[in-house]
């Protein structure tokens, strides 16, 4: 559909990270889109996109959030190649699902609240249903730049 907000997507080779963290009651999940950018002159870092899913009214909902960029330079001596899907997987474990789980092996909620109920939802009241609507927000804008009227299909 062109979406403007997967456009990176067309200036490399990109895979899913095959780790996908659910939170106990299995209506949110977090993994990561692995990003490598095969502009070989032009590029010298590979990213990392935040990849969350939100369970609404039986529905699930996709949406993109930050981005973790890797400068090639710090992970290995030949900037001029990109990292290998194997090296994003390691560095995401680190860098996207490091919280995921507590010291004991326990999925940790407070991951999830950091992640879908943070202060940069612009929500103030706390309430789940309200940072709902903020991730359908989310998700209608991905189609408002398109020329189509698509955004009524997206939503609930």
């Amino acid at each position: 559909n062109k979406l403007p907000s997967a456009e990176f997507m067309k200036n490399g080779a990109w895979q899913l990270d095959s780790l996908i963290c659910f939170n106990k009651s299995s209506d949110r999940f977090v993994t990561c889109l692995m990003c490598k950018c095969q502009k070989y002159k032009t590029c010298n870092a590979e990213d990392l996109h935040f990849l969350y899913g939100a369970k609404i009214s039986e529905k699930w909902y996709f949406f993109l959030g930050a981005t973790v960029y890797l400068p090639r330079n710090m992970y290995q001596k030949d900037v001029h190649n990109p990292l290998s899907f194997a090296k994003l997987h390691e560095i995401a474990l680190k860098e996207i699902f490091g919280g995921y789980l507590t010291k004991d092996g326990e999925i940790n909620e407070q991951f999830f609240k950091d992640n879908f109920e943070d202060t940069g939802w612009g929500v103030t009241s706390g309430k789940k249903e309200d940072f709902e609507k903020a991730y359908l927000q989310k998700v209608a804008n991905n189609w408002y730049s398109e020329k189509k009227d698509t955004a009524n299909k997206v939503l609930p």
